[in-house]
């Protein structure tokens, strides 16, 4: 399994229900999913060889980083302090004094620590909007970065698949879209979402954990000020 497997979700991971089951209902955190998956005795399939959305790839890839240097300080340093993101951090334990209260939608949550990698991110709609705008061409990322953060992975046959570097590449209404949401059962709802070849975009958070509305939502917002 190589690094890139991680990155585009086909290295052959353990489900997320399966090492759900493994950490227990109601715990999710980056040493709990480690240990579970060191105890795991074979991959569901060979590395490669197919696409399958698992959030313990992103959790191994911040334990390999922090192998090297602490992740969370890597982040602010090399990505929230150049961009302007001074909302925005990575904190398994301590949620931020002003943050929303979430309104858990289903019964359960998780509480904290949360799992740093496939999420622990503390952030605002500006900050998103920010980062949003950086990714569109001509925004302040540099364009080879850019570029590949936006290029499809491919499977180890050469197949492309509908997942770059952390972005969905799907379309809209037949125009190129990046995307990437996500959710805590503890009653919080993110989604960015643009269309570089319109150079617009739209982020938002929500504390209901609406996920099926948060993407109606962002799409239908999306069509209006990309018209």
């Amino acid at each position: 399994m190589r690094i890139r497997h991680l990155i585009h979700h086909t290295g052959g991971l353990p489900a997320d229900p399966e090492l759900q089951d493994r950490v227990g209902e109601s715990h999710w955190d980056s040493p709990s999913v480690l240990r579970a998956l060191a105890d795991c005795t074979e991959l569901r399939f060979t590395p490669g060889s197919r696409y399958e959305y698992c959030n313990a790839g992103y959790i191994c890839l911040v334990a390999a980083i922090d192998r090297i240097t602490p992740f969370a300080d890597l982040a602010r340093r090399e990505l929230f302090e150049p961009f302007g993101l001074t909302q925005t951090r990575f904190c398994a334990d301590t949620p931020p004094a002003d943050a929303a209260i979430g309104c858990p939608t289903t019964e359960g949550e998780w509480p904290l620590p949360l799992s740093i990698g496939d999420g622990g991110a503390w952030s605002t709609a500006d900050d998103l909007g920010r980062w949003n705008d950086a990714l569109l061409p001509g925004g302040a990322l540099a364009d080879r970065v850019r570029d590949l953060i936006g290029e499809p992975g491919r499977l180890d046959a050469g197949e492309p698949i509908d997942y770059a570097w952390g972005v969905r590449v799907s379309r809209l209404d037949g125009v190129l879209v990046h995307s990437h949401g996500g959710s805590w059962s503890g009653g919080w709802t993110a989604k960015t979402i643009r269309l570089p070849e319109r150079g617009v975009g739209v982020a938002a958070l929500s504390n209901d954990g609406d996920v099926p509305r948060m993407i109606d939502l962002t799409e239908r917002v999306l069509r209006v000020v990309s018209r």
